[in-house]
């Protein structure tokens, strides 16, 4: 479903892998597995936790159902790349952004 590709979209775009998320989670990963492979329902409880924990909200997850969401390996590589910033250049690119 593209619910369930949906999740599987998120869970990548925050490089975590499905172990790391069912641990996240409190549940197997195969649990993630089954829910990223439409192999089980997915229930509104798992997807309020999983949006909550991986910092996700419900607008956030029907952009990716909607396919929005086409560009989540340029957008990583970037967060990466700020991640690994000095506080002087993160500043500068702060600035660059929010002229954009």
């Amino acid at each position: 479903s593209k619910e369930a590709i949906a999740l599987k979209k998120m869970r990548e775009f925050k490089s975590l892998s499905v172990r790391e998320v069912g641990d996240l989670l409190k549940i197997s990963f195969t649990t993630v597995s089954h829910m990223e492979n439409g192999r089980a329902v997915i229930h509104a409880g798992y997807l309020d936790n999983f949006l909550s924990v991986l910092e996700f909200s419900k607008e956030d997850f029907n952009c990716f159902v909607k396919g929005k969401f086409k560009d989540e390996g340029l957008r990583l590589k970037c967060f990466k790349l700020i991640e690994n910033l000095e506080p002087s250049k993160l500043e500068k690119v702060f600035a660059i952004l929010n002229v954009i």
